[in-house]
């Protein structure tokens, strides 16, 4: 599965975490809903990515409004939207990759197969190639041995056949 997928569910997963440790966030006030954000770092920590791949697949869950992204100067914080707990909970990024990982894997066993039986397709034709040379090969060899016992035939004197007017003499047993 490509590296993507998991790094976007981890994502969702560790935003959803912090979320989770306050429950219903209806009744928070903006300060209080600070405290959900995570910036990059404390998200890279708890799941294992880097920075850079989490900021990445956070831009995108960013346009898919599952995510939203807080920038003030160098600082990044990001906190999950219920488009993205809804994405976390039924495993969104992960049915996505392996969707993609097995329609890849068809793809190249399709491509494979197809090669295979190309190469069988040219011995088949190549096999039948030499087949019909050897064919033809003993073809004019057997016409060659006709033509030899025609000509013998011929340059073979022929018996003299009886004259009918003899008697045929039977010897009494």
């Amino acid at each position: 599965m490509d590296k993507k997928y998991k790094v976007r569910h981890a994502l969702l997963g560790a935003l959803q975490a912090r979320l989770s440790k306050f429950g219903d966030v209806s009744h928070l006030s903006r300060k209080e809903i600070q405290h959900l954000q995570m910036t990059p770092e404390a998200v890279s920590s708890v799941t294992g990515y880097l920075k850079t791949d989490l900021i990445n697949q956070a831009d995108y869950l960013l346009l898919l409004e599952e995510v939203s992204i807080y920038r003030t100067g160098s600082n990044i914080e990001m906190s999950i939207l219920a488009p993205g707990s809804v994405a976390y909970f039924d495993s969104k990024y992960l049915q996505e990759g392996r969707k993609v990982f097995w329609s890849n894997l068809f793809d190249v066993a399709k491509t494979i197969s197809t090669v295979v039986l190309l190469i069988f397709a040219v011995i088949t034709f190549i096999t039948g190639i030499l087949r019909s040379q050897r064919t033809e090969e003993d073809i004019r060899g057997l016409k060659q041995e006709v033509e030899t016992l025609k000509h013998n035939q011929l340059s073979r004197p022929l018996l003299k056949p009886r004259p009918a007017s003899a008697p045929i003499v039977r010897k009494p047993s």
